[in-house]
């Protein structure tokens, strides 16, 4: 209900707020977002600080999400113009925007990061043991998460003599996740294209490399993560199966996903988010790993489609209806 209600309300702003409260003795939370997806992981984060004890009317989520009329970095302007007591951020690219933005006004903010793929090697933290700075969080450990995709897919598809893999050549983890890919296809021997999809992705040009024994998956990038629903029309269209991170790009009707899910990262999120409101410096709360990675597969598309699936493969995966399919 939350999410749908979030779908309602940034169509129209890109500042609202996600829960009550009846006077000024709350949290005050600035939760930054990229695309509406992100915006799942409130559900985590929600459900995880009433599982600390936390009822509804002791914080605020004011949730500032790019849209048109926005970019990322007037809202991130705008979390920190709320004088929240700490911010949320939905992922990699809203913390570097963050982390830029918190530099160049010197204000001292702690961040907490629900879901981020390399924090250590984009510097937005000094170690996960002690993270130093501003920011601590969970990490998702995508950039090396697609290195096993790479493994999974092929294994799924023994046929498959092709992956494409679909990057943002202007997000800086979706280039770190290509060179992990491209590595761990050289060693498994498995023939790899890295395909930029840029803001407006030419589909004639993928197209033209497609063929018969040709998957695509998809790396980390809220600019891919946006374009879900065209991948899942250009799959049906060529007939190509499709990998991905996420189960709501499983539940689109993706075949397979390999990743923790966007309510895992925020449910996780919650217990860094706790310390800091409790008083505590993120310099001192460690980063984790996400305690949850799961492997996922779209039972519909599973029985639609018509090639080669290794059956001891597939039963490890965790079965994901279609958006609107009966169970």
């Amino acid at each position: 209900m939350l999410i749908a209600m979030a779908a309602l309300l940034t169509a129209a702003i890109s500042a609202f707020i996600w829960t009550s409260a009846e006077d000024d003795s709350v949290y005050e939370i600035s939760v930054l977002a990229s695309e509406e997806d992100r915006l799942k992981k409130i559900d985590g984060v929600v459900d995880g600080l009433h599982d600390l004890g936390y009822a509804e009317k002791e914080y605020r989520l004011n949730v500032f999400q790019s849209d048109p009329e926005t970019t990322l970095a007037e809202a991130a302007e705008q979390s920190a113009d709320a004088d929240p007591d700490v911010i949320l951020s939905l992922g990699g690219v809203e913390s570097q925007e963050l982390a830029e933005m918190l530099h160049s006004r010197s204000l001292q903010l702690p961040v907490v990061f629900a879901g981020m793929a390399a924090p250590v090697q984009t510097g937005m933290i000094e170690t996960f043991e002690e993270p130093q700075g501003l920011f601590t969080g969970i990490s998702n450990h995508q950039r090396t998460l697609s290195a096993k995709r790479v493994e999974l897919f092929a294994d799924l598809i023994p046929s498959m003599d092709r992956i494409i893999l679909l990057y943002n050549e202007n997000v800086d983890i979706s280039r770190r996740s290509l060179a992990a890919a491209e590595k761990a296809a050289e060693q498994l021997e498995i023939e790899v294209i890295g395909f930029d999809v840029g803001m407006e992705t030419d589909y004639d040009a993928l197209a033209d490399i497609v063929d018969a024994d040709t998957g695509v998956m998809t790396l980390p990038s809220y600019v891919v993560e946006s374009k879900t629903e065209e991948w899942v029309q250009f799959s049906d269209e060529l007939e190509v199966p499709l990998m991905g991170i996420h189960e709501f790009e499983v539940e689109a009707g993706f075949l397979a996903a390999y990743g923790t899910s966007f309510y895992e990262q925020g449910l996780q999120a919650a217990r860094p988010l706790s310390l800091i409101l409790q008083g505590n410096e993120p310099e001192d709360i460690p980063a984790e790993l996400p305690d949850v990675v799961t492997f996922y597969k779209n039972d519909q598309v599973f029985r639609n489609w018509s090639g080669e699936i290794n059956p001891d493969i597939a039963r490890f995966a965790e079965s994901v209806q279609s958006e609107g399919e009966e169970e």
